[in-house]
């Protein structure tokens, strides 16, 4: 039968947000490579299940590119435990000295980078504080976000002398940062064409998935589970 659009999906909401209109063939590239496996595409956005509403919701609140939402694909698959060898962590994959900048707190108890709430804000206060120093520029911010801008600036200060244009698909970058924002777009061009590419886009409702709950003590999560009549 006829696929009828379910309003209270998430999918138009954040469709709606995307700000990028680049095109060029890095990115033709990348969805070339992500459209071969339609399956993962959909069981990777599954898994942002519990927090894209959340991640959607603070984006929009700074006035920040749609895209943005999407960019725990690209760092850890959607996956808060998700860690690197660098020894990045979280959905935001912040490595420890970042998330010391950004006041994060690790400890054995606790590792605020994989805290979705926290973790997202400081990710956001970041990208913004980035944005600034690459006067709004959002390629070269989210390759900043991969490389770090001293590298970025660098690069930029290569290009200048060789009078060569500064703007991130010009940069001559490592291949990790080069392809990191068209994937990124690819990404979001690949959700916004969902049907053409054959890619089902998981049920994920456009409302809050989970209460965050004050505790002033530890607890112990077998007890909270049993108390919220939740499996552990």
């Amino acid at each position: 039968g006829p696929i009828t659009e379910k309003t209270d999906v998430i999918w138009p909401s954040i469709i709606n947000s995307f700000k990028f209109n680049q095109s060029n063939s890095r990115i033709d590239n990348e969805i070339k490579k992500f459209s071969k496996s339609p399956k993962s595409i959909h069981k990777i956005l599954k898994r942002a299940t519990p927090y894209l509403y959340h991640i959607h919701t603070l984006v929009k609140s700074e006035n920040i590119p749609g895209e943005i939402a999407l960019l725990p694909y690209i760092e850890s698959g959607f996956r808060p435990f998700a860690y690197s060898q660098g020894q990045a962590s979280g959905l935001w994959q912040f490595i420890p000295s970042t998330g010391r900048m950004l006041n994060l707190k690790q400890n054995w108890w606790f590792d605020q980078r994989r805290d979705v709430s926290t973790s997202t804000k400081a990710a956001l206060k970041y990208l913004l504080k980035l944005n600034k120093q690459f006067n709004g520029d959002w390629m070269l911010t989210l390759s900043a976000y991969n490389a770090g801008s001293g590298t970025i600036r660098k690069a930029m200060r290569l290009n200048n002398k060789k009078q060569k244009p500064t703007d991130y698909w010009s940069l001559n970058l490592s291949s990790e940062t080069s392809r990191y924002v068209a994937k990124l777009i690819a990404i979001c061009k690949l959700i916004k064409n969902n049907r053409k590419f054959a890619i089902q886009l998981p049920n994920i409702s456009n409302k809050v998935y989970y209460q965050t709950i004050e505790i002033n003590h530890q607890i112990d999560l077998a007890l909270a589970a049993e108390a919220a009549e939740i499996s552990l």
